[in-house]
């Protein structure tokens, strides 16, 4: 975590191949994920 409070994540995204090629991935991702966690979101 960064000094100023910002959390920074990296992830694969949904349509990338190499998501698909792990099984223990359990997730994944797109442009648009993050607005799930974003309380400020409608």
């Amino acid at each position: 975590m960064s000094s100023n409070g910002n959390l920074i994540i990296t992830i694969l995204h949904a349509f990338s191949v190499v998501a698909y090629t792990d099984i223990t991935h359990k997730s994944y991702f797109t442009f648009n994920s993050g607005k799930f966690f974003d309380k400020t979101h409608p």
